[in-house]
């Protein structure tokens, strides 16, 4: 089944299956349980993997994550948001393992509490502490029309794989780039909300293919330094505004 690679936070990849890996969307949503803030969903770190993920990864309706802070089952709506999920869509949930792996890869100390099933309040207040519900984050990088116009077709693509003509987007990144797929997800991902992403996928197939936007390597590497950057930021930002 296609699975829209390109909203990935900050260019994390999901082991979907033994075949395919993908990018992990970054949500920005409240749990509509609890109000917990989800920003990275880390849903690289969940079990099961199959159909039940990738129909989150879409964030399309049908599927199901234990909230991190309530451990209710929430999931999407037709629209991309998140809502209380019906008890009989098939679950996900955090696996510890995971959890204390991906943890240690971004150097987090190793005494750091994984809170999961915890609220986002206060020890001594039963309101949630404001900093869950505003979190200031930098300016998202400009993309130029050219640029604009050959990544909504390529992530159509990537989100419509068993549907790609020859002379395709893809076909041209693969002759220009071979291996820029991933530095593209981030491109995608620090340019476009996960609202622009998915109705990019979900929009009809486009009816050309706009030409390769960057004029040498190095142009293209700057842009997605760019995109790192920014990406970095907003993690640092959400790093401060949720303090253990």
């Amino acid at each position: 089944m296609p699975v829209f690679p390109c909203a990935s936070a900050y260019g994390v990849s999901c082991q979907l299956s033994e075949e395919i890996v993908v990018s992990v969307p970054y949500w920005s949503q409240s749990c509509p349980r609890c109000g917990g803030y989800i920003a990275d969903p880390l849903l690289e770190c969940v079990v099961p993997k199959g159909l039940p993920l990738a129909t989150l990864l879409q964030m399309k309706p049908g599927a199901a994550l234990l909230c991190p802070y309530c451990v209710g089952p929430v999931g999407f709506d037709d629209r991309g948001t998140l809502v209380v999920a019906p008890e009989d869509w098939p679950q996900v949930r955090y696996s510890r393992a995971a959890l204390e792996g991906k943890k240690q890869s971004d150097g987090a100390p190793l005494g750091m509490s994984l809170e999961i099933g915890q609220r986002h309040t206060d020890s001594n207040s039963r309101e949630p502490t404001n900093h869950w519900r505003i979190t200031l984050m930098p300016r998202r990088p400009q993309l130029s029309q050219a640029e604009r116009d050959f990544l909504e077709a390529w992530m159509w693509e990537e989100a419509h794989a068993q549907d790609i003509s020859a002379g395709s987007a893809k076909r041209l990144q693969i002759a220009n780039s071979p291996y820029a797929a991933p530095l593209l997800a981030d491109i995608a991902s620090a340019t476009m909300s996960p609202e622009e992403q998915v109705a990019v996928a979900n929009r009809p197939k486009p009816g050309s293919v706009p030409s390769w936007p960057w004029r040498s390597d190095e142009e293209l590497r700057a842009r997605h330094h760019e995109a790192r950057t920014w990406l970095e930021k907003c993690r640092a930002a959400l790093a401060g505004a949720h303090p253990k």
